[in-house]
């Protein structure tokens, strides 16, 4: 976090009450945003991070690889695969690979 930032936190009643130091640019600018669209900043803020941090389906968002991490898990051709690979190296005799 840049020296000039800091976040602080406190929970009430399943809201959480945010203090948050911003760059004085980025805090204008970010003022002046909301008031051309009629809204107020915390509802700006909260679009941003929602559209930064989660997908669509309000999924987390993961980097390209994290996304496909264990999502063939159950996948009926993988066990066939792994089933074969299995078979295939339990035919390795262990003394000619030493």
């Amino acid at each position: 976090m840049p020296p000039n930032m800091a976040l602080f936190i406190w929970a009430y009643n399943s809201i959480m009450k945010t203090t948050v130091e911003l760059p004085d640019d980025l805090l204008r600018d970010t003022r002046k945003y909301a008031s051309e669209r009629g809204k107020t900043f915390r509802e700006v803020l909260t679009q941003a991070l929602d559209l930064l941090i989660y997908d669509s389906d309000r999924n987390p968002i993961r980097p390209g690889w994290e996304s496909l991490f264990g999502a063939f898990a159950g996948d009926m051709d993988n066990q066939r695969i792994q089933e074969f690979i299995d078979s295939e190296f339990s035919r390795i005799d262990r003394e000619e690979w030493k």
